[in-house]
């Protein structure tokens, strides 16, 4: 059976709970919020939102089927956001009858009890669970809570393999990783999983090889991604304070001057990879952002610019051909004129 997450997150630390708790009472089908200061919503299918979230206040949205956050959805720093799949009709949801109705988080886990065809086609028909977070994100550990209902861990995630991707077609593996057994006590407290160390990736794919020992279905209670800090959704902030620094109001999207030594990409017209060139005064953390015509963020990398001469290998496997513009942002950073690059696929 496959279960699906589509959910972008905005916090530093932001949970994804995929659990299914009792019913609870609608408070509509499909709820679409552009303004909302504190305060839980539960909507019977999904709820749609671009509301920013100011320090101190918190949101809690429920829906039984997808969680949407659009354009200008923002959790400010000091606030908190809870997104949760839940139903809120007759009875609480279990897949394919696997596991009995409780009141308990940990005890009423997703469950998958038949294989289907995995997102990525190189694991067959599998056990497996999808996160599509709606956008690219540099992700930190995982925490990850078993299956931990009493008498029944055994359906808990042993051998795992868990997968990344940037379009949700392409795959690279992080790793091959065991899951504890759940202890099946109240004060269970779940485990740290598998550290991306800041890699990019909107789709995880963890696949099941094993479990602790049940016949047919395998499991899991709940997963948090630790979200670095540099954000891609921060990219907008760092732009506006550098205009506000009158630095430069020239990045709107304009080809940049090719007699501009301190910032070349090369070579250029490319197909899958190219270079960039920076040749900097001060030490920071920076983004390398990859915008469209349009200005649509499509490739957000994060690195550290050191003093002197930068020198950085860009992969554009999964940019399809078009022209983009590269830019370096960061707040100590002058604003670049941003580069051209036109892709052009075999």
């Amino acid at each position: 059976m496959k279960f699906i997450i589509k959910i972008v997150l905005i916090t530093i630390l932001f949970f994804i709970f995929n659990h299914f708790l009792n019913a609870q009472s609608c408070d509509g089908d499909n709820l679409n919020f552009t303004t909302m200061t504190s305060g839980t919503k539960h909507a019977k299918t999904s709820v749609t939102s671009s509301v920013i979230i100011e320090n101190g206040n918190t949101i809690i949205f429920k829906a039984g089927t997808t969680i949407t956050l659009t354009n200008g959805f923002h959790a400010k720093a000091g606030s908190q956001f809870t997104a949760t799949i839940e139903d809120c009709s007759e009875g609480p949801i279990v897949a394919e009858a696997c596991a009995a109705p409780d009141a308990t988080i940990w005890n009423n886990p997703w469950l998958s009890c038949q294989t289907t065809a995995n997102p990525n086609t190189s694991r067959g028909a599998s056990h497996w669970i999808r996160y599509d977070l709606g956008a690219a994100y540099k992700l930190g550990k995982m925490h990850i809570w078993n299956v931990n209902k009493v008498g029944e861990s055994n359906k808990g995630l042993k051998e795992v393999v868990i997968d990344y991707s940037l379009n949700g077609a392409t795959w690279t593996q992080l790793g091959n990783f065991q899951f504890p057994q759940g202890t099946e006590e109240a004060t269970y407290a779940g485990f740290e999983g598998a550290n991306f160390n800041g890699i990019s990736a909107r789709y995880v794919v963890i696949t099941a090889i094993s479990n602790w020992g049940a016949a047919s279905c395998s499991g899991i209670s709940d997963v948090k991604f630790n979200i670095a800090p540099a954000l891609l959704q921060d990219v907008s902030a760092i732009l506006a304070n550098a205009r506000n620094r009158e630095l430069t109001d020239k990045l709107d999207n304009k080809m940049a001057k090719k007699t501009n030594a301190q910032f070349l990409v090369y070579p250029n017209p490319t197909n899958n990879n190219t270079n960039l060139f920076l040749e900097n005064r001060v030490e920071t953390a920076a983004t390398i952002a990859i915008t469209d015509i349009t200005g649509r963020l499509v490739q957000s990398i994060p690195v550290e610019v050191v003093v002197g001469r930068n020198n950085w290998t860009l992969s554009l496997a999964d940019i399809p051909s078009g022209s983009y513009f590269v830019n370096v942002l960061a707040e100590e950073l002058p604003l670049l004129d941003a580069q051209k690059l036109v892709i052009v696929k075999e």
